[in-house]
């Protein structure tokens, strides 16, 4: 380093870099670096908050998503089990409803000569 503290190394150029705009980097010094904010970094640091916002409802939507996906499980089991029953007393209800409905046999006993039997 220097004896007036300045970094004069200059960064390499990445992709990353480039997205970031920076097409060139300048020599920072730390007497000409000063902790102010820049008002040009206000609308990045509103961008940060709202997606860390934006992350924290997606993590709640995912497990809101999950807890209704095991709802829907546990009550299409419950309707699958609902079905059968109601099935097994529909079958048992047209059973009974064939034997009351079929024909029933009227025996009688009569003598063939009108004769009694002693």
């Amino acid at each position: 380093m220097r004896s007036d503290d300045s970094v004069t190394a200059p960064l390499r150029w990445s992709p990353f870099l480039a997205l970031l705009g920076c097409h060139e980097i300048g020599v920072v010094s730390p007497a000409s670096y000063s902790p102010s904010m820049n008002w040009g970094d206000a609308p990045a640091w509103a961008a940060f908050v709202v997606s860390v916002g934006a992350l924290g409802v997606s993590i709640k939507a995912r497990s809101d998503g999950k807890r209704s996906a095991d709802a829907a499980e546990k009550s299409a089991a419950v309707a699958e089990d609902a079905l059968t029953h109601q099935r097994q007393m529909d079958a048992e209800r047209r059973a009974a409803e064939d034997e009351a409905n079929r024909p029933r046999v009227m025996l009688s006993c009569e003598h063939a000569h009108k004769a009694k039997c002693s």
